[in-house]
């Protein structure tokens, strides 16, 4: 457990950059940043989130750790597998052709950034958002195997998710239904769908999330 006082330990730069290699949920990154970037005191934010003080720490020591991978990347230590990769391209969104290539020779290959930005005349920048986009995506690929091994937890009748009382278009209520009704797993809700994996997986954990399922 973190000492109980000011815990300033990254800058607002520094967090951005080791949220590349975080797979974390919204609203646990605003609570990383209040300790570790506004440096408010652990309990402070806890009592202010209505969460423990463990939980506070559990969250800032992944942000750490993935900054720590984004310092170890600069350096061009592998930072995902080839097969990894692969499986995070279906769950990854804005990437063109180029911006794939940029990501696998930096967090496959383990090219360092600025090698990849010269050999392509383009900005380390460019690489960066690229990389950041594909481990985002790998964060929502391994979330999505949790769901799948919880389908069981969250299956409802259909009353039960009518009763859910959601605003979704018909696109959306298909594919919802077919998760939480019907009991298929994010692919096969996504090709039934005719929808990418990304997609399939942001509806229904948006409904997970705001529903508190």
């Amino acid at each position: 457990m973190p000492k109980q006082g000011s815990a300033k330990k990254l800058t607002h730069d520094e967090f951005q950059s080791a949220l590349i290699y975080t797979s974390i949920r919204e609203n646990s990154r605003v609570i990383a940043y209040d300790y570790l970037v506004n440096g408010i005191p652990i309990s402070n934010v806890a009592e202010k989130y209505s969460t423990s003080k463990q939980n506070v720490f559990n969250m800032t020591k992944r942000v750490l750790e993935g900054f720590q991978k984004y310092k170890d990347a600069l350096t061009a230590v592998h930072a995902l597998t080839k097969q990894e990769f692969d499986d995070a391209l279906p769950y990854s969104t804005q990437l063109i052709e180029i911006s794939i290539k940029y990501a696998y020779l930096h967090l496959v290959e383990g090219q360092p950034l600025i090698k990849i930005a010269q050999e392509f005349d383009t900005t380390r920048q460019n690489v960066y958002g690229a990389a950041k986009r594909v481990i985002e995506a790998h964060g929502r690929y391994l979330d999505s195997r949790k769901l799948n091994e919880q389908i069981d937890k969250y299956k409802m009748t259909q009353e039960q998710f009518e009763a859910l009382d959601m605003n979704l278009k018909d696109n959306q209520s298909q594919i919802a239904q077919r998760y939480f009704v019907q009991g298929k797993p994010i692919e096969q809700v996504a090709t039934e769908s005719r929808v990418t994996n990304y997609w399939a997986y942001s509806v229904i954990a948006k409904i997970i999330e705001e529903k508190k399922l």
